[in-house]
């Protein structure tokens, strides 16, 4: 297999497309209520030859309920928008194991997976309760030997399910390598999907690398995933692919810098029980929609992506970004004080402790936020780890350009 060559559209196997983080919000929210299909451009034929399409809806759909206190935005789309937009694609399965699928606490999440329903959209990733977030969904599939599994988990951040409450199904690497392992025994093809990371990180994290790696290790027939909001490597591990980041997809605010405004929707072709084929459709997310590259602009976009999947497969290469990534540290306050390399972590640190004195309700939740998400609270560890040993700082250059071109 191999990601990179041309997409094919043949009568032969099933066909899968995932895509990344898609809401009717900003950008895009006065486009798909003129015309729910516009909003797709010519990724739409894309879809509609597709046998299932899976989108990770990153936001609560409806008026219900009140926003959660935590850091960054609460998101939600109108229904009477976001349900024609996702029909009009049409979207066949709804991942919601995000951060933003309870932004608007339980009442909101319950309307979501309603609202879904009633529409004929599959959910998977996040119920009223822990045993249902963590539920996997199965298609009947013969192409995939008698039916499909797709498992779908997140760090889910704010929107976690703790204690077995509702929300969204926590990534913990043991228990969805069992569940894998489960459903393959069981003579399921799966798919995995999932939501975290460092947010517009050009390198995924070690810890993630080597957790999409046990998942593949532990059976699952494709590993997809998303959350940084910027493209990130691809690869075929022991023969299964692996996509750590397809980037934004629907899901633009104004004037984005260039990797949160492209990404590349994930196709699988299944036939005779296995995952046959890989492809990817890079695109760029537009004013006037999501079009897909073309010429020396999907050039350019698959030469980096290729660079970015070869130094994956260098641990050295892995860590170096990783610390870039670290190295490269900028913190913006409410207040719009800046503070950059060393001195934002403690600057971060410190805003939580205003937070908590202003409102500890508030406080609490930030404070929550940064040590039970792995993307933070390795983000700080890595940090503090390089300042004790006093090696903060020494990224090398090639990493450190590169993890600038991403942010931008």
């Amino acid at each position: 297999m191999n990601w990179f060559h041309s997409p094919a559209f043949s009568d032969s196997g099933f066909r899968v497309t995932v895509t990344g983080d898609w809401a009717p919000v900003w950008t895009y929210e006065e486009l798909m209520r003129r015309d729910p299909a516009v909003v797709y451009g010519d990724l739409l034929p894309l879809f509609q030859a597709s046998d299932l399409n899976i989108v990770n809806v990153e936001c609560v759909i409806g008026e219900k309920g009140a926003p959660l206190s935590k850091p960054g935005p609460c998101i939600k789309g109108a229904e009477s928008i976001a349900i024609p937009a996702l029909k009009a694609m049409p979207a066949h399965v709804a991942t919601l194991a995000n951060n933003h699928a309870m932004d608007f606490g339980p009442e909101s999440l319950e309307y979501t997976l309603e609202v879904l329903c009633k529409a004929g959209i599959a959910t998977v990733g996040a119920g009223m309760n822990g045993a249902a977030a963590a539920q996997p969904l199965i298609i009947p599939c013969e192409a995939a030997g008698g039916s499909l599994a797709i498992v779908n988990f997140g760090e889910g951040e704010a929107c976690a399910s703790l204690q077995g409450g509702p929300g969204v199904n926590v990534y913990t690497p043991e228990t969805q390598e069992a569940q894998v392992r489960a459903l393959k025994a069981a003579g399921h093809l799966v798919i995995a999907i999932f939501h975290g990371g460092r947010e517009i990180a050009a390198m995924p994290p070690p810890y993630v690398v080597e957790g999409l790696r046990r998942i593949a290790d532990a059976g699952a027939d494709a590993v997809l995933a998303h959350h940084p909001h910027v493209p990130q490597a691809v690869e075929i591990y022991r023969g299964v692919p692996i996509a750590y980041s397809l980037g934004n997809f629907v899901f633009r605010r104004p004037d984005p810098p260039t990797y949160r405004s492209s990404g590349y929707l994930a196709h699988l072709t299944i036939a005779d029980g296995t995952v046959k084929e890989v492809s990817l459709t890079p695109y760029r997310a537009t004013e006037h929609g999501v079009f897909a590259m073309q010429g020396t602009e999907r050039e350019a976009f698959l030469y980096d992506l290729r660079q970015l999947s070869d130094d994956l497969q260098s641990p050295e290469k892995v860590a170096s970004l990783w610390n870039a990534f670290i190295d490269d540290a900028l913190w913006i306050s409410p207040t719009g004080e800046r503070a950059e390399g060393a001195a934002a972590y403690f600057a971060q640190l410190q805003g939580a402790l205003e937070v908590y004195r202003q409102d500890p309700a508030a406080g609490i939740s930030r404070w929550h936020h940064y040590f039970f998400a792995p993307a933070h609270w390795h983000y700080f560890l890595t940090a503090f780890e390089r300042m004790k040993l006093g090696t903060f700082g020494d990224a090398p250059e090639w990493a450190r350009e590169r993890v600038r071109r991403w942010k931008q």
